[in-house]
């Protein structure tokens, strides 16, 4: 991707780092704003992925941040730690490529069982925080990324209790970014 600004606009497909993404639709599960398209990577492949928009004080630091963190994850194997496919800028904005994965964030969870006046079973919640403490303890064992802080906005659940966790950051560097003021967009497939 060259260093310009990228604006992803709806039925439009934007270049991304040689690769193309489409916004299709509308998809809220995992925060305000998600959107659901896809990703075709210069190989031909076709990936549903999220697009995760991030806020930070210095986009350029933060991109180059997020993308050096790409490079460290894409060899961590946990079925707990959301895959990012990419990290480029949108509108000026550090924004997140993730692997789609069924589910809902743990704060539309949260959200929802405040709404319901219902509380989330106990045993429920343990073994999610046991899935996602799995995660994060397998994703930063090597000491390359940590995660600064996980909120219930960087967790996804799915319908059969299973967890995908993300946000995370480089290990020793200042975070430049905030995962619990991300604006999340969402490409389907």
């Amino acid at each position: 991707m060259g260093g310009g600004r990228q604006e992803i606009v709806r039925g439009r497909s934007p270049k991304l780092a040689k690769a193309e993404l489409r916004i299709l639709d509308g998809y809220d599960a995992w925060g305000a704003g998600v959107r659901v398209g896809r990703l075709v990577r210069v190989d031909g492949e076709e990936l549903a992925v999220f697009v995760r928009q991030v806020p930070s004080e210095d986009p350029v630091a933060a991109l180059a941040e997020a993308r050096r963190v790409v490079a460290a994850m894409a060899t961590i194997e946990h079925p707990g730690v959301l895959r990012a496919e990419q990290a480029v800028q949108v509108g000026g904005r550090l924004a997140w490529i993730y692997r789609h994965v069924e589910g809902v964030s743990a704060r539309v969870l949260l959200d929802r069982a405040v709404a319901s006046a219902r509380a989330v079973p106990a045993r429920v919640a343990v073994e999610i925080v046991a899935q996602v403490a799995a995660a994060v303890d397998s994703a930063t064992a090597e000491g390359r990324v940590v995660h600064p802080g996980c909120v219930p906005e960087d967790v996804l659940v799915d319908s059969s209790g299973r967890v995908s966790v993300a946000g995370f950051s480089m290990a020793g560097s200042p975070t430049s970014w905030s995962s619990s003021s991300a604006t999340c967009w969402c490409a389907s497939g």
